[in-house]
């Protein structure tokens, strides 16, 4: 009984999976090959191409002017409920692990101004988060990208301002 129990969950489960938009893998990928197969996706979807520019690091110090002067697209690269905690003034959500979806809903306001400068962020210096959504926007098409390596540590522990905290 038990086992035909788990054979129709299993099932009923490969057979929903199957009509998901986006199915599940039945093989474990890498965060970085998930990226590469957003990237393809949204590549294909898309109308236009984007203009090349140059791209670099930001320091805390151009960071924290940039977010004064409100001029730049400041992107945070960290999981949902890490930006739902707190992040910084103006950001907006862009999670490597969901850059799909988070992409699509930033479209319009990214490619509003495509010679805008972008910056990205995630946790720390160690983090590779934003330097896979600077790859994935990169390969979109997006050059003038920058990546603040210091990220959320370096922006809270020199004491600026923050947004979120819900």
């Amino acid at each position: 009984m038990l086992l035909c129990i788990l054979a129709a969950a299993t099932i009923i489960g490969f057979s929903i999976n199957v009509f998901r938009k986006h199915p599940l893998p039945l093989v474990y990928r890498d965060k970085e090959t998930r990226m590469q197969d957003s990237v393809r996706r949204i590549k294909e979807a898309a109308d236009n191409s984007l203009p090349q520019s140059a791209s670099e690091q930001v320091s805390l110090a151009e960071l924290a002017r940039y977010v004064e002067e409100k001029k730049i697209v400041i992107l945070d690269a960290r999981p949902d409920v890490f930006y739902r905690l707190g992040h910084v003034p103006g950001a907006l959500r862009l999670p490597r692990d969901d850059f799909e979806n988070g992409y699509l809903v930033l479209k319009e306001r990214l490619e509003s101004d495509l010679a805008q400068l972008i910056v990205v962020y995630c946790s720390d210096a160690s983090c590779a988060d934003a330097s896979l959504v600077k790859k994935g926007l990169n390969s979109l098409g997006y050059s003038n990208v920058a990546i603040f390596t210091g990220g959320w540590r370096e922006w809270t522990q020199s004491e600026k301002a923050t947004e979120g905290g819900e």
